[in-house]
């Protein structure tokens, strides 16, 4: 078995096992843990229909996209277009992810708000949104031409500079954790969330939840809500949502 075909295969089944075992926890036999916290309560959607959707689609997006980045990642290795550094220094590897955070939050907002325009919405970025509610099956679920352009990022941020092998990886955990948690279809943040000063810059599953299920163009922020609140295209109905899902207390 090559190395390619290893490197390739590991990180596409870590990926579906955990969304799946996700999914499991939010809607399957652990629903009631956190039924109360649960977004949409009346989705008449098909969910079968969801579901198989998303898992086909979350297959093809990380072999197409996994398979791209890995061994373009291999050639600009091989003719030293990126450096990794092995052995970093706790600040370095710190520095590197907060940069990361922070810049690719604005790389996404971006390249989210270009998905919206007409023509990528409707070839490329409504495969996503297909899902009016999402799951933690949703969270890959999106066309390969958006997982590459997402992924690209990373290489980029690869070849202008030196980077960590421990923020690669600390990176990537956080993404995919994040990402899950974004589409988890429940809020377990406390009620205070977005009426404080500082932790209403971090989004939260309802935040991301409302761009599905809204037909307004809104809440484009993956990690914060800074370039939404820049640019003026955070939901309207954030606050009273928010508090509706947070103050719940029946079970489903």
């Amino acid at each position: 078995m090559s190395a390619n075909f290893i490197y390739i295969v590991q990180p596409i089944a870590a990926l579906l096992i955990f969304v799946i075992l996700a999914h499991l926890i939010f809607f399957g036999p652990g629903r009631r843990l956190f039924s109360a916290r649960l977004i949409q309560r009346n989705y008449h959607g098909n969910k079968r229909r969801q579901l198989l959707h998303d898992l086909a689609l979350t297959l093809l997006n990380l072999v197409v996209v996994i398979t791209l980045t890995t061994l373009l990642f291999q050639w600009l290795f091989q003719v030293s277009l990126v450096t990794v550094i092995d052995s970093p220094s706790i600040a370095v590897t710190l520095g590197q992810f907060v940069l990361y955070f922070f810049a690719f939050d604005l790389y996404y907002y971006v390249w989210h708000r270009v998905l919206h325009t007409p023509f990528l919405y409707k070839h490329v970025h409504s495969h996503h949104h297909a899902a009016t509610r999402p799951t933690p099956l949703t969270s890959y679920a999106v066309h390969p031409v958006e997982g590459f352009v997402s992924f690209l990022f990373t290489l980029l941020l690869f070849i202008v500079m030196d980077m960590s092998l421990m923020a690669l990886i600390a990176m990537n955990a956080y993404s995919v954790i994040h990402s899950v948690i974004l589409h988890s279809g429940h809020d377990l943040f406390p009620k205070w969330w977005y009426r404080n000063g500082l932790s209403k810059y971090y989004v939260t599953p309802l935040y991301h939840d409302l761009h599905h299920s809204e037909p307004e163009s809104a809440n484009f922020g993956i990690y914060t809500t800074i370039w939404d609140r820049v640019f003026g295209t955070v939901s309207t109905s954030l606050q009273s949502s928010f508090s509706r899902v947070t103050s719940a207390t029946r079970t489903a």
